[in-house]
C-alpha cells in the first residue's frame, strides 16, 4: 500500500482555493462576508473567526478556534496595557500591599501574579463564550463549507473572575498574605479597571 503524502494533498487543496479566489477576482466578484465584523466595546471583549473545511462541522470548529484565539489576543492585549498602567501608578499593587511600601522584588512579584492570573482566567473562560452570530455557506465548485462566527465575553464577568483568581494567588504567597485585605483589594481593583476602561474610551 502506498503511503499518503499529506503535504501533496495540502498543496493541491491550497492551489484549488487560490485558483478559485483568483477566478472570482478576475470576474470582478468580491468575496462577501457572511456576517459583519465585530469589535470590543466597554461591555464586551469580541472577536470573529472564519473556517473552511470539506465537512460542515469541521468548518465551524475551525472558525470557533480562530475566534477564540483572537478573543484571547484581545484580552491579553488589554491586560498588557493594564499591567503597564499599574507599573506607572501602582494602584493595584498598592491595593495589595496596603500600608506596606514593599521592595522592588515584592512589586515585581505582584506584576508577575497579575500576568499569571490573567492567563489562567482567559484560558478558563474561553470555553464559556457567547456566540453573537454565525453563518455557513457551501461552495459547490470547491465542495467546501465556509463558516464565520463572532463571539463575545462580558468584561464584568472576566474582571470579577480575574479579581478572584488574583486574590487566591496572593493569599498563597507568604510575603503578601499577612496584611492582605481582600475587601480593600476588591474595591481598589475595580477602581483601577474602571479608570483604565475610561482611558481607552471604548464605546
Amino acid at each position: 500500500m502506498k503511503s499518503i503524502n499529506y503535504l501533496s494533498i495540502f498543496l493541491v487543496v491550497t492551489t484549488m482555493m487560490l485558483s478559485y479566489n483568483h477566478v472570482n477576482a478576475q470576474r470582478g466578484k468580491k468575496v462577501k462576508r457572511l456576517i459583519p465584523d465585530v469589535k470590543s466595546n466597554k461591555k464586551y471583549f469580541r472577536a470573529k473567526g472564519m473556517g473552511e473545511d470539506f465537512d460542515q462541522e469541521g468548518s465551524r470548529d475551525v472558525a470557533m478556534q480562530i475566534a477564540q484565539e483572537r478573543l484571547a489576543e484581545a484580552i491579553q492585549s488589554k491586560m498588557k496595557s493594564v499591567r503597564e498602567m499599574n507599573t506607572k501608578n501602582e494602584k493595584i499593587t498598592n491595593g495589595i500591599l496596603g500600608n506596606r511600601k514593599g521592595n522592588k522584588q515584592i512589586r515585581q512579584k505582584i506584576t508577575r501574579l497579575i500576568y499569571q492570573s490573567s492567563e489562567r482566567t482567559t484560558s478558563a473562560m474561553l470555553y464559556d463564550v457567547e456566540v453573537i452570530k454565525e453563518a455557513t455557506r457551501y461552495y459547490k465548485k470547491m465542495r467546501m463549507y465556509k463558516t464565520e462566527i463572532s463571539i463575545q465575553m462580558a468584561k464584568k464577568q472576566y474582571y470579577n473572575k480575574l479579581e478572584n483568581e488574583l486574590s487566591n494567588a496572593i493569599s498563597k504567597e507568604e510575603d503578601l498574605k499577612m496584611e492582605f485585605d481582600r475587601e480593600r483589594f476588591k474595591k481598589v481593583f475595580k477602581e483601577a479597571i474602571d479608570e483604565y476602561e475610561k482611558e481607552t474610551n471604548e464605546k
